[in-house]
């Protein structure tokens, strides 16, 4: 393999999922500190209160924000060119693998979240309120309407964002739907016991639990407000084919739809955003055409970009596994003509899972850990520009471990590893040892094969590496429908909603999350129930606390325990910096949030971009 193959990355999502239905969100929303910059905003993205635009305040108070104005003001006009690898199989928000860029141009929702500063911008909203820890009010703009053809043009009311809540639980929870059918998965809905109605502008949130992420949370694109005749016309879920239309209210309606891909046109009876916060304009958003392209191949996708054909390469055009990113990957591009290239903290998480079932003895885990020199991993892999891996990614310097924490938590040590592992009877216990991993990602592959040399040279184990295509990598994944895996570990991760941390790395931990599904960390099953349990209740802990101080105790002790038990797996580094490349004649680019994908401000869903064209 030759030299800097291994740090050569795509991005690609985890297209099915699988969580418990007890799980519950984890409490620890923020927002994002991103490399070199202070913190922002309101502290650890509690922003509680009301406004025509932005909110932000403590709960149980409303208080009005001051008038955001875009960064720089725009011209009307253009179209923006994008692309993807494939066609999307359901334009459904509450459906499975939902399109990021369709969801955000036809749909309204009750709020976006700014991740890079903790703002909370209110769309469909005019006013947010917070009477307890367990409840939201909303208060809903005038003037809204759905769009021409959907549900005869009629206002959107309160009624409407209760079906739209409401349905997103009794999709995926409904009997013979299982939740791993779902990308929009109970981490984001699962603290929301009830969605009413109290009056035709009026919308109650009834929580299951005091939650600090909540508002943050709302802003992910599956909270799409949608018509509920136009749902039940299409038999109950928007269909993906030629015959898919939007149910929307949104800036963007769906003009085209077919085997080369998607094209939205501006709706000019969008309504207005009167003092708009963050990403929003007030008569609307500026560009008048949005396209995107079906392009299978990443060399090709990259040809279209430096031939000026497209707009935006990287995966915030939901074009994720298009793109090999790495520093010389960035540094190139940059030198293109007519191009710039955004970069910030990567907002990602990898982790090692276990098959816990089979690793039950807490020393063939610590044993696997010490075996790896995570120093050489950096430099290898990753030419030296990586960071130590943690259950809260850096990107959340409040919130996560420090960088000497997580370096006394992952030590090297092939001495004490052999030990441990003989102690174990490691060999009669792992006689060979399945690592699996998804042959079209050269990160993973790159990672696994890295990790399997280790343990060869460091533990005298009999590693297998089984390289196999991304659909099979998922259902062998995610199989619980025997008490082990047939597999023994491989490295995932979550890169579809990457604006909370428990969404971009504690979900990967939670027993009731992927830690009991990848990780097989089950309290259902006898062998890793003590364990799973105690985790677990340490996450539900956690859940349950919304005063900043008290929070960040617990979220310590659940990370330390996490990386001290090494369950259900282990850190793995990751890349330092997260990038992607524009042409210099998009403006307004959201250069701190470009990376935080579905309910923050990324470049697929701010209104306030606009094309300089010649």
């Amino acid at each position: 393999m030759e030299p800097g193959y291994w740090q050569r990355r795509s991005q690609p999502r985890v297209t099915r999922r699988r969580f418990t239905a007890g799980f519950l969100a984890l409490s620890a929303g923020s927002a994002a500190v991103l490399a070199g910059c202070g913190g922002g905003g309101s502290k650890n993205g509690q922003s509680n209160g009301a406004s025509n635009g932005d909110a932000s305040g403590t709960p149980g108070t409303t208080s009005p924000a001051a008038s955001l104005s875009p960064s720089t003001p725009g011209k009307r006009g253009g179209t923006l060119s994008i692309s993807g690898p494939s066609r999307h199989p359901s334009l459904d928000p509450a459906d499975r693998v939902t399109h990021w860029p369709h969801l955000a141009k036809v749909y309204s929702h009750l709020l976006m979240y700014q991740a890079s500063s903790g703002r909370v911008s209110l769309d469909a909203a005019v006013k947010v309120e917070q009477p307890d820890a367990e409840t939201l009010r909303f208060t809903l703009r005038d003037g809204m309407t759905f769009h021409e053809g959907v549900a005869g043009g009629r206002a959107v009311t309160a009624d409407d964002v209760a079906y739209s809540l409401n349905r997103i639980r009794q999709q995926a929870t409904k009997p013979g739907t299982p939740l791993v059918n779902s990308q929009f998965n109970a981490i984001y809905w699962s603290w929301i016991e009830k969605v009413e109605a109290t009056d035709g502008r009026t919308v109650v949130i009834h929580q299951s639990q005091p939650y600090a992420s909540a508002q943050a949370s709302l802003g992910a694109l599956g909270f799409a407000i949608v018509a509920k005749e136009a749902v039940e016309a299409a038999g109950g879920l928007l269909k993906a084919d030629a015959q898919g239309k939007d149910a929307g209210s949104g800036p963007y309606t769906l003009t085209k739809n077919d085997e080369t891909g998607y094209t939205w046109e501006r709706w000019p009876k969008y309504w207005k955003h009167q003092s708009p916060g963050p990403g929003f304009v007030e008569d609307g958003p500026y560009i008048d055409r949005i396209q995107w392209r079906l392009i299978e191949s990443a060399a090709a996708a990259e040809a279209a970009f430096r031939a000026g054909e497209i707009d935006i390469l990287g995966s915030v055009s939901g074009a994720s596994s298009q793109v090999t990113w790495d520093k010389p990957k960035a540094d190139e591009l940059a030198k293109v003509a007519g191009v710039k290239v955004a970069s910030a903290a990567n907002p990602r998480t990898l982790i090692g899972q276990f098959d816990n079932y089979k690793w039950a003895d807490v020393r063939l885990r610590e044993a696997a850990s010490l075996a790896i020199e995570r120093d050489v991993l950096a430099r290898e892999v990753y030419q030296g520009d990586a960071v130590f891996g943690a259950p809260i990614p850096a990107v959340f310097r409040d919130l996560s471990l420090t960088d000497v924490q997580l370096k006394q938590l992952q030590l090297f040590d092939p001495t004490r590893a052999k030990q441990l592992w003989a102690a174990a009877g490691g060999a009669a216990a792992l006689p060979q040892i399945v690592m699996l991993t998804q042959a079209g990602t050269p990160l993973l592959v790159g990672l696994t094969n890295f990790i399997a040399d280790q343990w060869r040279k460091n533990l005298g184990a009999n590693v297998r590496v089984d390289a196999v295509d991304a659909a099979t990598f998922v259902r062998r994944a995610t199989d619980v429908s025997q008490p082990a895996k047939d597999w023994d570990f491989c490295i995932t991760f979550e890169s579809f909603f990457l604006t909370v941390p428990e969404a971009n790395g504690l979900a990967l931990y939670a027993p009731g999350g992927f830690g009991g599904n990848f990780g097989n960390l089950r309290t259902d099953v006898e062998r890793t129930r003590e364990l799973a349990k105690r985790l677990q209740d340490l996450h539900d802990a956690a859940a349950r606390e919304t005063n900043a101080v008290e929070r960040k105790k617990k979220l310590d002790t659940l990370q330390t325990e996490h990386m001290k038990a090494f369950a259900p797996g282990i850190p793995i580094p990751m890349a330092r910096l997260d990038y992607a490349a524009y042409r210099d004649t998009v403006k307004n680019f959201p250069l701190t949030d470009f990376q935080m994908g579905s309910a923050s401000t990324n470049a697929v869903r701010v209104q306030d971009l606009w094309l300089d064209r010649a």
